[in-house]
């Protein structure tokens, strides 16, 4: 009898005990073990909001404790996740420790309140109260925060959260599937991946095979991070943003960093993963389908050779304001002006100085396509062309608004596509390329 009274009593203190620990703000993780053993018959007593995280803590910093861990968790408290769930879970929080401090063990926790654990969450609803974050705490804190997850009943009861948890797991294996596509140049499993992203009105299946392909080039030949370097910068159950370090840039001089984000929208995975589209220097060309002769934005040319080449305009306008001037062959200055060839389907703008009556010499700087012709730029590229055609040589020229930047030994340029309206298949309705 006096035995049970003892027990009793020591219950009651060791109760006590574990819940002025709770109101903490800031636990060490050594006291874990000697919290744990004062717990009896766990099985019935619910654990603490602060019990709670140092469990998982425990089994955070040694793999050898997740099961123990995972156990004395009371299964109401586990809220139906399975020992598996538990320790995939697990095994991704020292994943992003490792990461952002290195092989250090956990020190001690801060439990946020309830407006700071929702900006960490991202606003992210839990069915049956509100989640509450645990940031985690080393000897020195190097690196991004690592933050603990768990449930907030509505009566003050702590569980944890399965449907985070669940999201987190589900987000983390999609990123991972993502990057073994990409990595074994699968190009048939990366537009599978890829294709919910554009939903029910965006791109054809072709233009996203043409995306999935060029995601593909970009990942063999320009990102020089190994899949187990990539880091993870935002982790939660809606959205996982990925930074890969070490991406060779456009000019390919120097290395710069390439992000990646997958969120969660209507149950269906986004990816946003925007390479910059590779420009090509032939669309500042322009040639006349009828007899294959060209001209090159930026080019100086005489009259003769334009009307030569592109046949006579319909019409000649010649700018009264002088843009300058500049020295003829035979050494006399000449004013610049400008000069606007009007043809069927075609303008160009030169900067031209006067030769003699009826002739002149300057620079093409402006051309734009406006109707239907035999003119094209680059390789057939011209109006009419329908936006799947255009987006199946250049996939990701719409993540650019449908301009294109080009540089050259020769001077920078810009083309420029507008379509009739936004269906993927309108037709380009004007097609401009500039000196700038």
């Amino acid at each position: 009898m006096k035995r049970r009274g003892l027990i009793r009593l020591a219950g009651s203190f060791l109760a006590l005990l574990t819940a002025l620990t709770a109101f903490s703000a800031c636990s060490d993780v050594r006291e874990i073990g000697k919290n744990i053993a004062a717990r009896i018959d766990h099985e019935d007593t619910p654990v603490s909001s602060g019990e709670i995280v140092r469990l998982m803590v425990t089994a955070v910093n040694d793999e050898e404790d997740v099961p123990g861990s995972y156990q004395d968790i009371p299964e109401p408290q586990r809220d139906g996740l399975s020992y598996s769930e538990y320790t995939e879970y697990i095994d991704i929080m020292r994943g992003l420790i490792v990461q952002n401090e290195g092989n250090k063990k956990v020190e001690s926790f801060v439990i946020l309140d309830e407006d700071r654990s929702l900006e960490v969450t991202d606003g992210i609803g839990t069915k049956g109260g509100k989640l509450i974050c645990a940031q985690l705490l080393f000897e020195e804190n190097d690196g991004d925060p690592v933050y603990l997850v768990f449930r907030k009943a509505n009566d003050g009861s702590v569980t944890l959260a399965s449907d985070w948890v669940r999201g987190v797991i589900s987000i983390s294996n999609y990123g991972n599937h993502y990057f073994s596509m990409l990595e074994s140049n699968n190009i048939e499993g990366i537009y599978t991946l890829l294709r919910p992203s554009y939903g029910d009105e965006g791109p054809g299946d072709d233009v996203i095979r043409a995306k999935a392909a060029a995601l593909s080039d970009f990942y063999s030949i320009k990102v020089k991070s190994s899949v187990s370097q990539y880091l993870i910068e935002k982790l939660t159950s809606n959205e996982i943003v990925y930074n890969i370090p070490k991406t060779v840039s456009d000019d390919s001089e120097t290395m710069v960093s390439h992000h990646v984000a997958i969120r969660v929208s209507d149950d269906d995975y986004i990816i946003e993963d925007k390479i910059n589209q590779e420009s090509d220097p032939s669309l500042i060309m322009i040639t006349n389908g009828k007899n294959g002769r060209i001209a090159y934005c930026g080019y100086n040319y005489s009259s003769f050779t334009v009307e030569n080449n592109m046949g006579k305009p319909r019409m000649t306008l010649k700018g009264t304001q002088s843009l300058g001037s500049r020295t003829d062959a035979n050494g006399n200055e000449k004013f610049i002006h400008t000069t606007v060839l009007n043809y069927d389907g075609m303008l160009q703008t030169y900067e031209a100085i006067d030769i003699s009556e009826g002739t002149w010499s300057g620079v093409l700087r402006k051309i734009m396509l406006v109707g239907e012709s035999d003119f094209y730029i680059g390789d057939g590229i011209r109006v009419g062309m329908k936006r799947s055609e255009l987006l199946g040589r250049y996939p990701f020229l719409d993540d650019l608004d449908y301009k294109m930047e080009i540089k050259t030994i020769n001077g920078n340029f810009e083309v420029d596509f507008e379509f009739e309206d936004d269906s993927p298949e309108a037709p380009i309705i004007r097609i401009f390329v500039k000196c700038v």
